[in-house]
């Protein structure tokens, strides 16, 4: 019997823990509550609704720090601090808060208290295009309040029209950067590393996009999103009602096996959305306001073997994000009357979000198109095992780690699930790939649980399943080796 590849539960750091959004929205996921959906349901662990800085139609970013401290947020143009305050020099940044992802921030390889923001322009200031500044902030010292280098400030990466998209994604080695951005018929990919960006990016084609109102750009704005593993990129194109899908190789940069796929109904406009946790479904945001009274799903395998035809889900999410607790968020429009204040919210979206709930005049501030564009910054671990084992033989593991350049584990902690003692493994900079047997006495599913962890401190854990079986064919010991 040969070993499958099994992805298990990613969970991300708490970086992605405060939200800024809209016209001074925000979400605060370090402080939950339990809240009665519309439907009369109390839902535990909802984030707490703050007051953001915020004032944007459109594109913005946060980033906390992995205990879940702000350090800042921007709308593209201005960057604010940890008090919600300007930042020292960070006014006149060439980001736009109209534009979809109007930029995104992310930390410099092997330096913790160095960070990139990166901004773009939209779609019809060609002369700004993509543009990047450092921030620097002494992490550990909580009145530092961060600044703008004047030196880097709006920093040149790419000119000419954007299609208003980007994203970040971890490299392979856990150190570096992939920034991936989409505009016409070209992915462009820069490397980021100690050294900053790769001087020229890569580029890969795509297939031909149809006109839309009789040219290709402003069709085609969008999201660009990448699943939490980091092997998947979706660039939701609005008017088109098109999704474009693509594999992504986090060791070498490479975009491949690049999709185009129109959507029914035609009609519908797909601004933004989200993979579930698993990468296994899409959650896509509609933009039309009028008539339209649903936002869609699809699973993402449907999407790629051809399916194009979307599941609804009600009422009409504008925009999804998916959150640090593994549910998916959702925010609706107002036509810019800035008091649209209800939050939807799937509680199932890794399988296949069934249970949608709505909550009424949920934020503080109100919603319009945009939610905050995180980089894929994250630890994560993947398992790779055979479907099932025999009991009274070793069950052997193996998983393949990723981490970010701020959180570097020292050890893993195996626990086995059926009472044994846990084992620990010292962690070696640069190895990805750690292996264990463990014997089982009697058949089972147990729940394996291997936790990070950075000195004393554990860092999130990541769990799958044991299957473990009683093999009848026990006359022949070579076959049953064979098996477990």
């Amino acid at each position: 019997m040969c070993g499958l590849l099994f992805p298990v539960q990613i969970q991300a750091q708490k970086e992605m823990n405060w939200w800024y959004f809209g016209y001074n929205a925000g979400l605060n996921f370090n402080d939950t509550q339990t809240v009665t959906s519309l439907d009369g349901v109390a839902v535990t662990g909802m984030p707490k609704p703050v007051l953001g800085p915020l004032s944007t139609s459109e594109g913005c970013f946060t980033l906390s720090d992995s205990q879940g401290n702000l350090l800042m947020s921007s709308d593209g143009s201005t960057i604010y601090n940890k008090k919600n305050q300007v930042m020292s020099n960070g006014t006149g940044l060439l980001g736009d808060n109209s534009a979809t992802q109007s930029g995104i921030v992310v930390p410099a390889p092997n330096d913790t208290n160095k960070f990139y923001v990166l901004t773009v322009a939209t779609e019809d200031q060609p002369s700004i295009g993509l543009r990047y500044s450092v921030v620097n902030i002494d992490v550990t010292d909580p009145n530092d309040m961060g600044s703008v280098e004047l030196t880097t400030k709006n920093s040149l990466l790419k000119t000419g029209p954007t299609a208003e998209n980007i994203t970040v994604i971890r490299h392979k080695n856990g150190i570096d950067y992939w920034l991936v951005h989409r505009t016409g018929e070209l992915f462009y990919v820069w490397l980021l590393n100690d050294q900053g960006f790769s001087a020229t990016p890569k580029t890969y084609k795509i297939p031909a996009l149809p006109l839309v109102k009789g040219k290709i750009p402003g069709g085609y704005i969008g999201e660009l999103i990448v699943s939490v593993d980091t092997r998947k990129l979706v660039n939701f194109c609005s008017q088109a009602a098109t999704i474009i899908s693509a594999d992504f190789d986090n060791s070498t940069g490479v975009v491949a096996d690049v999709k185009l796929k129109s959507i029914m109904p035609a009609a519908t406009s797909l601004y933004g959305g989200t993979f579930s946790s698993n990468g296994e479904y899409l959650y896509i945001g509609n933009t039309i306001a009028a008539g339209i009274k649903n936002s869609f799903k699809i699973k993402y395998s449907d999407l790629r073997a051809g399916d194009v035809n979307l599941s609804t889900i009600a009422p009409a999410a504008i925009n999804y994000r998916l959150g640090p607790d593994k549910r998916v968020y959702g925010i609706f429009y107002a036509g810019g009357l800035k008091n649209e204040k209800r939050l939807i919210v799937i509680t199932d979206p890794d399988e296949g979000g069934n249970n949608v709930k709505v909550f009424s005049d949920y934020l503080v501030g109100a919603s319009d198109f945009g939610l905050p564009n995180f980089a894929m910054l994250f630890l994560s671990l993947e398992a790779q095992l055979k479907p099932f084992s025999c009991a009274g033989y070793d069950y052997a593991f193996a998983i393949r780690i990723a981490v970010n350049s701020k959180d570097v584990p020292t050890k893993l902690v195996w626990d086995f699930g059926d009472g044994s003692p846990t084992i620990e493994q010292t962690f070696i900079k640069g190895n990805t790939e750690y292996k264990s047997l463990h014997f089982y006495k009697k058949a089972g599913i147990f729940k394996v649980m291997i936790t990070p962890y950075k000195g004393t401190t554990a860092l999130p854990s990541t769990t799958f399943e044991a299957k473990v079986i009683e093999c009848n064919i026990k006359s022949n010991r070579m076959i049953r080796l064979d098996l477990s």
